[in-house]
């Protein structure tokens, strides 16, 4: 705690912005001033003499970026990050360069996709330069030190965009990691004890990162545990989790009955469902304007998983296939696993007799059966080492590519078996035996 004379100097220090308040009714351009000093009265305090206003100012100073987006014109905003980056690079204000570095990206996601809305064409100059000046920035950052670029790398995932390649997609996050351990291991004398730091402290970061990110006016609550007593014993170097704490996000449908449209981009319904499997032979399509209200918490993502928890098809789940964008309809939720279980792995799972009877007994007895989002979050979900998924995985792979396989010859020899039976009947109604 802070002793009472400090927040007396802050107070004192923070009462001189009642000079910047206008005596007539406050217009949009009021308020932006009015944020946008507020906010270099913050940096100010972050350089004070005074060591307690100066530690209280830098706590999650670098999360403003992000808290302003929407409050500020597009122009200020980014005016505001490039001054969050020189001040981090010449020491003024050493940020978390991880979220700075995230919300650059959200940023330049945000305003790729607005300049593609109805009636931006006009603003296309405009927005082109904004998007190169937060491009100059990203690339600063991606270009730093060594730690600086490791820091990035074992931060939030935010790139999701993939390459293919031989042993499956690549994605930014990954490329980054693998540049930087070519370079660790031509030069080791980057392996230093702030290296170490940070790779010890990655693990640490995400589990306050849930913290920072956690959106409700409620307390936080760390994700929970599951409950071992009725769950078997799982091999030494494995481990039980939830689908809260093996998920990056999981964002529940829009509770909104999709405007459908005769085409558009899609927007998937529970029926399209199979374990596996998402079966998109016969889409829905919803407007563009729709298509940016549904995904505006997240966007699914190739490797997503699907899972229905409401209705007559309950307890599917199935991945958002590759080359393919959507949306979510009614009726299912999105999971997207962190990236050190495979997004493969926990749709097997959850797909598995385990949970299907753990389905069962959650919903038995209900007229309308349906899931809770928090009940799905406490699934219990063995979690083994990476090279020991991939080997499930690959055998999953094979028994179900046998099962098929078989499925198809018995369709044909059904088909068989009715063609032969119509021949019968009708050689027997014709005279012909």
């Amino acid at each position: 705690m802070f002793g009472l004379n400090c927040e007396t100097r802050i107070a004192s220090r923070f009462s001189e912005m009642s000079s910047i308040t206008p005596p007539r009714p406050l217009v949009w351009g009021d308020i932006h001033d009015y944020l946008s000093k507020f906010l270099e009265m913050r940096f100010e305090l972050t350089q004070s003499d005074d060591a307690e206003i100066s530690a209280i100012a830098r706590v999650n100073f670098e999360n403003s970026l992000s808290q302003l987006i929407g409050h500020l014109p597009q122009d200020r905003l980014v005016t505001f990050a490039e001054r969050f980056v020189e001040w981090h690079l010449n020491g003024k204000l050493p940020l978390d360069v991880r979220k700075l570095r995230t919300s650059i990206h959200w940023l330049q996601q945000q305003y790729t996709n607005h300049s593609k809305g109805p009636g931006q064409e006009q603003f296309g100059d405009e927005w082109a330069k904004l998007l190169q000046r937060l491009a100059v920035l990203s690339e600063l950052l991606d270009e730093g030190s060594f730690l600086t670029r490791l820091q990035i790398a074992t931060g939030h995932a935010f790139e999701f965009e993939w390459e293919p390649g031989e042993e499956g997609r690549t994605y930014g996050y990954q490329k980054r990691l693998r540049n930087l351990a070519i370079e660790l291991a031509n030069d080791f004398s980057l392996a230093t004890v702030e290296t170490w730091n940070v790779l010890k402290g990655a693990e640490a970061h995400h589990a306050g990162e849930r913290r920072q990110n956690w959106q409700s006016r409620g307390n936080y609550k760390e994700p929970a545990t599951p409950d071992l007593k009725n769950l078997p014993t799982l091999p030494e170097d494995w481990a039980w989790g939830t689908t809260e704490q093996i998920a990056a996000a999981i964002v529940d449908c829009p509770h909104s009955t999709p405007k459908w449209t005769t085409k558009g981009r899609i927007c998937v319904r529970t029926t399209e469902f199979r374990p596996g499997l998402l079966h998109l032979s016969e889409v829905r399509f919803v407007s563009d304007q729709s298509f940016r209200e549904r995904i505006a918490r997240l966007e699914p993502q190739p490797g997503d998983i699907l899972y229905s928890r409401e209705g007559g098809i309950l307890g599917i789940a199935c991945r958002v296939p590759e080359d393919v964008s959507l949306c979510l309809g009614q009726r299912m939720m999105l999971i997207r696993p962190s990236r050190n279980v495979l997004s493969r792995f926990i749709m097997d799972w959850l797909n598995s007799p385990a949970i299907l009877d753990r389905v069962k007994g959650l919903t038995s007895g209900s007229a309308s059966p349906h899931l809770n989002v928090g009940e799905i979050r406490q699934f219990p979900i063995p979690v083994p080492p990476p090279n020991e998924q991939l080997r499930i995985v690959a055998e999953v792979e094979r028994r179900l590519s046998v099962v098929e396989e078989l499925e198809s010859v018995v369709t044909a020899n059904l088909q068989r078996a009715t063609r032969l039976r119509q021949s019968i009947l009708q050689k027997a109604f014709t005279g012909d035996f």
